[in-house]
């Protein structure tokens, strides 16, 4: 898997390359209220608008996802609480249990009791 993402990486820079030679005229950007004038070359001016779609884009599903992030953030307090309730059930269980062979009934589930067979 790497070599495949290294092989698109390697041919997206050379489209790049080849992009960024062949679209080096400057381009006149005029800001119209304002007296600033810039010519920077064409495949600059794309780059930059591209670069700046991406950040967009970025924000905009960083935003979208923050519902799920936020849920994904209450379940794991609610499973942290539920992990801890478990915790001291399971403490309060084994501090009520009787003594091993303390000569406690052993209970039979009703699935398994059998005439004759059970300590009655």
């Amino acid at each position: 898997m790497k070599i495949l993402g290294r092989t698109a990486l390697a041919i997206a820079a050379a489209l790049v390359v080849i992009f960024a030679a062949a679209n080096r005229d400057p381009v006149s950007i005029n800001l119209w209220p304002l007296p600033f004038v810039a010519e920077p070359p064409l495949y600059i001016l794309l780059m930059a608008a591209l670069a700046a779609g991406v950040i967009v884009g970025g924000i905009a599903a960083w935003t979208k996802g923050s519902r799920w992030r936020r849920r994904a953030r209450q379940a794991e307090r609610e499973a942290k609480a539920l992990r801890a309730d478990r915790d001291a059930l399971a403490a309060a269980q084994r501090e009520a249990a009787p003594p091993p062979g303390g000569g406690g009934r052993t209970l039979v589930p009703a699935g398994r009791r059998r005439a004759g067979l059970d300590d009655e």
